[in-house]
């Protein structure tokens, strides 16, 4: 009877397991895919834009759930899930260079880090809108065109 149990147990966690795996197949929004440059941060006190330098911070969606990011001199990547009008975060990886004095990368990497689900919407002029989900700001993105 503990055999047939164990046997059981295992077999169900292994099932509870699999069911987790988001590997490829990772909810995917074809409308996320491709690269954003940073524009702007809204908090409740105050609005970060990265001006001239936004073409140096970079967020790409990749179809298998992956995604890059380019802070200044700093790169990183990690996982995504695209599910309704929510997106998840998860960042593996930064470099931690000193990108110098007027740098926004740790902004980028703290805001990635730290809210890590968002609201997000795509306007109809490719702008990607991520509202933070405790509602204390939000982050715009502009689509950039890779075709020459």
């Amino acid at each position: 009877m503990k055999k047939v149990l164990l046997i059981a147990v295992v077999a169900l966690c292994a099932a509870v397991s699999f069911a987790g795996e988001t590997g490829s197949g990772a909810a995917t929004d074809p409308d996320l895919l491709g690269r954003w440059r940073w524009i702007s941060v809204t908090l409740a006190v105050d609005t970060v834009e990265t001006g001239e330098n936004s073409a140096s911070y970079l967020l790409t969606f990749n179809a298998d759930g992956s995604f890059e990011v380019r802070a200044d001199c700093r790169t990183g990547n990690g996982r995504y899930t695209a599910d309704g009008s929510m997106l998840t975060l998860s960042l593996n990886d930064m470099t931690s260079m000193n990108c110098g004095a007027n740098t926004l990368a740790p902004e980028l990497e703290r805001l990635l880090r730290e809210i890590s689900n968002f609201q997000y919407k795509i306007t109809n002029t490719n702008q990607l809108e991520l509202g933070f989900a405790t509602g204390t700001g939000n982050a715009q993105f502009l689509r950039v065109n890779d075709a020459m």
